[in-house]
């Protein structure tokens, strides 16, 4: 036997490697980032700006993964996106009316 070359390259005898067959190709799955977006401007509220935008993506993201079911997730995010937005919507009305109109009715007068 004579010793290998140093520029030669090693064999490292590796195997084959192994393939499954599946039974169905599955594309890839992830997250709506509508649903993660309305999440996150529900829980920021913004002056109220952040709940409209949270409760337009947090339907448009229902609506998405409803369509392509299996290939999306965040229904949940989406969800809670809508209530958070909801709960803001009416936290801003609630604001306003006791900022604008709610304090002069409330004044007790002469």
């Amino acid at each position: 036997m004579t010793a290998p070359s140093p520029h030669e390259p090693r064999s490292l005898h590796l195997r084959e490697p192994v393939v499954v067959p599946t039974s169905e190709w599955r594309p890839p799955y992830y997250t709506n980032v509508a649903a993660v977006l309305s999440l996150v401007l529900g829980a920021l509220w913004f002056g109220g700006v952040g709940s409209v935008l949270a409760l337009v993506l947090g339907y448009h993201a229902r609506r998405e993964i409803n369509r392509n079911p299996g290939l999306q997730s965040g229904r949940r995010f989406a969800t809670v996106g809508i209530w958070l937005g909801w709960i803001g919507v009416v936290a801003t009305l609630i604001v306003l009316y006791h900022y604008r109109g709610g304090r002069d009715s409330m004044d007790p007068g002469p």
